[in-house]
């Protein structure tokens, strides 16, 4: 799981960057959002969090919302679905 993993693994360090993900694992978009989401959420919970890791999380909640955005202009089902939680902390870091 996401907190045995950050336990075990990334105690005192970042999880890796989504570069190397992107490379090992998959550049699909929606991926990348979704994996940036837990490495942000990681830092968040875990690290001390910079500057740029707070414009990282801020750009990255972006790109997900410019993609659910996307879908309802198109009259598309939405491509993502989120757990009500994530909803909940999206709309919350957004209006914080």
């Amino acid at each position: 799981t996401f907190n045995k993993i950050s336990i075990d693994t990334y105690k005192t360090k970042k999880w890796p960057s989504v570069d190397v993900v992107s490379k090992q694992v998959s550049n699909e978009p929606l991926f990348l959002i979704f994996y940036k989401e837990l490495y942000y959420r990681h830092i968040y919970s875990r690290l001390q969090v910079s500057f740029d890791d707070r414009r990282g999380s801020w750009e990255n909640y972006c790109r997900l919302l410019d993609l659910i955005i996307s879908d309802l202009k198109e009259g598309e089902d939405l491509s993502v679905a989120l757990p009500p939680q994530w909803i909940w902390d999206i709309l919350d870091e957004i209006v914080y």
